[in-house]
């Protein structure tokens, strides 16, 4: 792999494309910037989500998936749970997810999925000519992930904390975790991740690259690197495969 793409960091900026849909005059876009292509097993990207009611319940979703919010607020309802998350909160989507999203503002979110979005429809529009429905693991649940459901804390790194939130358990294949900075310091990052950034700012480097990211955006590791912060730092770390930040 190039050394170019061990590590990037994109803000809503980026995109080099749009995918938008207008639903009774609300507007939704979607702008990817991490794909299959990136060798990672994960997609990532920034949404925009006008006001208003997108009724999805007759599309489950291929794939498990983070909305990182960075403003407004999204509520999402299914059979797999009711959750609404503001920002600087997320929500979990597990595969199979379907049902009704509402805003009532304009809501911004950074979005991580795995498979990544391409590959998921495309083997989901195959499994779909066997007859075959969208797989659902029972353990699944949709729900909003934030400080306050973090059942424990513990340290990632002299001065970083980490709270898991998405784990074995809960039938993902996605590690997500919390990590907050008490004081300036880093953490090392094993395997493929998104860190997408809440509050503050962070440095990551893998190999001789070194990229920084601010509230609102993310940086895509492919590979090992290290995440470095001042005090008051925040993110969210979605990695796959799953895996614990307790260091």
């Amino acid at each position: 792999m190039a050394e170019a793409a061990r590590v990037r960091a994109f803000t809503d900026q980026d995109p080099a494309e749009w995918t938008r849909w207008e639903n009774d005059g609300q507007e939704v876009a979607i702008g990817e910037v991490v794909g299959e292509a990136d060798a990672a097993g994960l997609g990532a990207g920034f949404a925009r989500f006008g006001a208003g009611v997108l009724d999805e319940a007759a599309s489950p979703i291929p794939y498990d998936e983070v909305f990182v919010i960075t403003s407004g607020a999204l509520t999402v309802r299914s059979a797999l749970g009711d959750a609404t998350a503001r920002a600087g909160e997320a929500l979990f989507l597990p595969r199979g997810t379907a049902g009704e999203y509402r805003a009532e503002a304009d809501t911004a979110y950074v979005c991580v999925a795995h498979p990544p979005y391409a590959r998921a429809w495309r083997e989901r529009a195959a499994a779909a000519e066997r007859g075959e429905d969208v797989p659902v693991d029972p353990r699944a649940r949709l729900r909003r992930l934030a400080g306050a459901d973090v059942a424990s804390w513990a340290r990632a790194g002299a001065a970083v904390r980490a709270g898991e939130l998405v784990g074995a358990g809960d039938g993902s294949a996605l590690g997500v975790a919390l990590l907050r900075w008490d004081a300036a310091g880093s953490v090392p990052v094993e395997g493929a991740a998104v860190l997408a950034v809440v509050r503050g700012a962070v440095a990551v480097r893998a190999g001789s690259r070194r990229v920084e990211a601010g509230a609102g955006g993310l940086v895509h590791l492919a590979e090992d690197g290290v995440c470095e912060a001042r005090a008051g730092t925040e993110l969210v770390a979605v990695g796959h495969p799953h895996r614990r930040w307790t260091g």
